[in-house]
């Protein structure tokens, strides 16, 4: 999994510049998994919208938001993130063989858009506080 981490989020794991300490690898990966974690219960709070979508039906508007994610990358479909988290609650994989040129074009402006923002000190500052706010709120939580 750290191989596909955005540079930043693996620069932050080796470096940390606020601390000059690590941040532990598996605290990291923690905190992204809690990411998606708090996306599908986001999604179970609010009904499961696809819940009673057949699979093949689920995988051929995955696919379609896809598509139209791939036309104007600016303009992430909303209904994405809640037909990912139907998935992960069936624990089926995404179709991504389906889409895999259209994943292409998305992945390769994001890291566009990543590389752009690392050369930003303040979004870095920014980025790197969340994730250690975050992972310290993990760490008392733990200890209560």
């Amino acid at each position: 999994m750290d191989a596909d981490w955005p540079p930043i989020i693996r620069s932050i794991a080796v470096n940390r510049p606020i601390s000059r300490k690590p941040i532990d690898k598996s605290k990291l990966r923690t905190w992204l998994q809690n990411i998606r974690f708090e996306h599908v219960r986001a999604y179970v709070h609010s009904g499961r919208r696809f819940a009673d979508l057949p699979t093949n039906v689920l995988q051929d508007a995955w696919i379609r938001s896809i598509q139209q994610w791939a036309l104007d990358v600016t303009q992430e479909p909303s209904e994405r993130v809640g037909i990912e988290c139907e998935f992960s609650l069936r624990r089926l994989p995404a179709p991504v063989h389906a889409v895999r040129k259209e994943w292409e074009i998305i992945r390769n402006a994001a890291l566009v858009t990543w590389k752009a923002r690392e050369r930003d000190p303040e979004w870095q500052r920014k980025l790197i506080a969340d994730i250690e706010a975050d992972l310290s709120r993990g760490d008392h939580a733990k200890d209560n």
